[in-house]
């Protein structure tokens, strides 16, 4: 931190009206980042002491040099000589010196401006979130975990500008709205089947009223809005709080990345292989949730490591690894695990989504066209097979 000490009381004063006029008729590109970290009082005081300064920019992490305002009266005073400057001589104000790489002041290494910007680049950030805290202390260890874990929402005042923003874009993202449908469509699910245990849900006929996969519904009564409504649909109170926030922890930062219309698009057709291949691959079950669409989602994120693979190091490369690997070794063992999974409908969401993501998100064609080409056969083939080999007979 620098301190500086001005001592006359006319100095004083017109340090007030230094920091008054800065704040509300000279604006600088580079100020307005720098009166964002440090009080005023040091700003005002930096400008009486130092002919150019340096501060931090925080979206290039490097040094910009700011010039020196100058104001209309006392400016004009000190550069003829006449009155008292600001500094509380007569003469040039301190800044009426040249302006060359010279003169220019380049602060210590060991200076607050360049321990500031070692905590900037060190901080742990939400990759949706805005960092909300100041940048010229270290980060607490709550802040820390609630970036970490997705929740950068609770870091920081909740009503300033910058989280105001936050909140907009996200009342406005697909992954909002997609997960307040579903809170809604599991309420009434609650009160049309009422809550039975050991689901916590409503009951089996509740949700094959409300739109459940069912294949004798879909194949012999033509209710082909059964391949996308399972996605609304929760089985219990567990299911669907599992899967809201894997909803709000994966998709709502691909979607910050890939825009609305392409997360939509994977998600819907990720929701569709899943319920196709969950007819092939168990015929006689009902089934509900947005597991596979999710794990469509998962395999865009997929396709996106593999596009940007050789620009990674290599501790980013075994960070994806573990990532990946981990949550598809969970999701493996969970499916064959309990009775209860739908294993088609995992295995077709993420194998749509893969597919489906090579044609929305690659750049080269080729990738495009083998990826819709792949997309069309997971899908064609097995709803073929359903429709005229598999049971039930119509």
């Amino acid at each position: 931190m620098m301190n500086f000490h001005i001592e006359s009381e006319s100095c004083r004063s017109r340090k007030l009206k230094l920091d008054r006029a800065l704040t509300s008729t000279f604006h600088p590109p580079a100020l307005l980042p720098f009166r964002l970290y440090f009080p005023p009082h040091l700003v005002s005081s930096t400008y009486l002491s130092m002919s150019n300064i340096h501060t931090i920019n925080p979206n290039a992490g490097d040094e910009l040099p700011i010039q020196n305002p100058w104001t209309t009266k006392e400016a004009e005073q000190a550069k003829t000589g006449r009155g008292q400057s600001v500094s509380g001589k007569t003469g040039k104000a301190p800044w009426d010196r040249p302006t060359n790489t010279e003169s220019v002041h380049t602060p210590p290494r060991n200076s607050g401006f360049h321990q500031a910007q070692h905590l900037a680049q060190s901080r742990i950030q939400d990759p949706f979130w805005s960092d909300n805290t100041p940048i010229n202390r270290e980060q607490t260890v709550p802040e820390i975990m609630a970036n970490w874990s997705g929740f950068g929402c609770c870091v920081g005042p909740c009503c300033s500008p910058t989280r105001k923003a936050d909140w907009r874009r996200f009342f406005f993202s697909f992954t909002f709205i997609m997960t307040a449908i579903q809170t809604i469509v599991f309420i009434v699910e609650c009160i049309v089947g009422g809550i039975h245990w050991p689901s916590l849900g409503p009951s089996m006929h509740a949700l094959i009223l409300l739109g459940a996969k069912e294949t004798t519904r879909i194949k012999c009564k033509f209710q082909i809005f059964r391949f996308i409504t399972p996605v609304l649909l929760h089985a219990g109170i567990f299911h669907f709080l599992f899967n809201m926030f894997f909803q709000y922890r994966v998709m709502l930062y691909r979607e910050m990345k890939w825009g609305h219309g392409k997360t939509i698009a994977i998600y819907l057709f990720s929701a569709l292989s899943a319920t196709i291949l969950s007819c092939v691959m168990s015929p006689t079950t009902v089934s509900v949730g947005a597991s596979g669409a999710l794990l469509g989602i998962y395999g865009g994120y997929v396709v996106c490591i593999a596009q940007d693979w050789n620009k990674m190091p290599n501790m980013v490369k075994g960070m994806h690894i573990m990532n990946v690997g981990s949550y598809l070794l969970f999701m493996l063992i969970w499916s064959f695990s309990s009775s209860g999974i739908d294993f088609g409908a995992h295995l077709g969401g993420f194998c749509g989504g893969l597919l489906i993501s090579l044609s929305f998100l690659c750049q080269t064609k080729i990738l495009r066209i083998i990826g819709l080409v792949g997309y069309l056969l997971l899908t064609v083939l097995p709803l073929g097979l359903f429709l005229f080999v598999l049971p039930p007979k119509c």
